[in-house]
């Protein structure tokens, strides 16, 4: 298939094409133009919250790197619940802030320096050797580095970003990963690999996979069907310690009684007994 049948696709007006779904995101997303000028540990950071959450997540959590910590240095240094608090809505944030730490830990342990502009003077062979020696990141983000700073004619994309585009119509089952992504490299023209590798797994999120949607659905009704088991035990266990607790305080109350009135009886027998000596 060549790099034409893309675009004869989206011509069709059944399918969007790839510049129709860059423009739809800038329309959409107007920050997204500000994703500009990246260095390669920046390109690093936007592969991998790109993968992880919808792109307007990605926006949010750009501005809070950025105005919430005063260089890469400073997220390095905080906990991983600080870091993860800057993308609360990635598919698991915690790991995502643990894999971003561990990488600025690994490269600040070799390197004495967080930056990665070394990388700009290696090979591309060299590029994936060092990933593959390097703490477990998104694919994406080490694909985005080849694509972005190293110049592989690509356009990056996770397989299940693949998968929503499919189902978009903008490539195909028939091609292989490497195709489609070398097909779309072919469409790109004037534009921006890093706006359109944002745009377009903002589009496959779009199109979900119905197989993960209904499991997804099936989860989440189990979750709440266990949430609301889980009130019910709550408010049943906290209903038999309030009655173990009236029923503590009425023994108590009891024995207390008791005991007073037992003191009562042994004062008046005391009393009788003197009053009847005299």
């Amino acid at each position: 298939m060549n790099s034409g049948t893309v675009t004869n696709n989206a011509a069709s007006g059944t399918n969007p094409s790839l510049q129709e779904i860059v423009k739809k995101a800038y329309r959409q997303h107007s920050t997204l133009h500000e994703i500009d000028d990246l260095d390669v540990m920046e390109t690093v950071i936007i592969g991998a919250l790109t993968a992880s959450m919808p792109l307007s997540d990605v926006l949010k959590a750009w501005d809070l790197f950025r105005t919430q910590f005063v260089d890469w240095n400073e997220v390095r240094i905080s906990s991983a619940a600080e870091v993860a608090a800057v993308f609360p809505k990635a598919n698991d944030p915690l790991q995502l802030a643990m894999q971003l730490k561990d990488m600025l830990a690994t490269l600040f342990q070799r390197c004495h320096q967080l930056s990665m502009e070394f990388i700009r003077e290696n090979s591309i062979s060299e590029t994936k050797e060092f990933f593959k020696r390097s703490p477990s990141l998104p694919d994406l983000a080490k694909q985005l580095v080849l694509a972005h700073i190293k110049n592989q004619q690509i356009v990056p994309l996770e397989s299940w970003a693949q998968g929503g585009l499919i189902r978009a119509g903008l490539v195909t089952s028939a091609q292989s990963s490497v195709q489609r992504q070398r097909l779309l490299y072919d469409q790109l023209g004037n534009l921006s690999v890093i706006h359109t590798v944002l745009a377009l797994h903002e589009e496959a999120r779009l199109h979900p996979d119905p197989a993960i949607e209904e499991a997804a659905r099936k989860r989440a009704v189990k979750e709440k069907e266990a949430a609301i088991k889980a009130a019910k035990a709550a408010k049943e266990a906290a209903r038999k310690a309030a009655a173990q607790e009236a029923a503590a305080k009425k023994a108590a109350a009891k024995k207390l009684a008791q005991k007073k009135a037992a003191e009562k009886k042994a004062a008046d027998k005391k009393a009788a007994a003197k009053k009847a000596a005299v």
